[in-house]
């Protein structure tokens, strides 16, 4: 919920709410507004799991990229994929073939 002291188009034309000059019943009206509010119980963070899931992409990015800060952020500071296996860089390939 978002509390305003007017509507848009009345702050388009008036200038911006904060600059209006209160009087002591708008003063009232507003403190008695406020009672009814409860503002301890809004919570405008990311659940846990969003930030874990965030997170992660952000290690396969450093990861994909070479970034070697990377394991500072792993548990067991292994890599966070298995290893490619390769065979162009074989020694002796070559050899066996011949």
């Amino acid at each position: 919920m978002i509390l305003k002291r007017g509507c848009t188009e009345m702050e388009m034309t008036a200038g911006p709410s904060d600059q209006y000059e209160l009087t002591e019943e708008q003063m009232q009206v507003e403190a008695l507004v406020y009672e009814c509010i409860n503002t301890d119980i809004v919570n405008r963070s990311q659940p846990p799991h969003a930030v874990d899931y965030v997170h992660a992409r952000w290690i396969e990015y450093a990861y994909q990229w070479g970034d070697p800060t990377v394991f500072e952020f792993l548990e067991d500071g292994r890599a966070p994929f298995p290893d490619l296996v390769t065979y162009h860089d074989m020694k002796g390939a070559s050899d066996a073939q011949g």
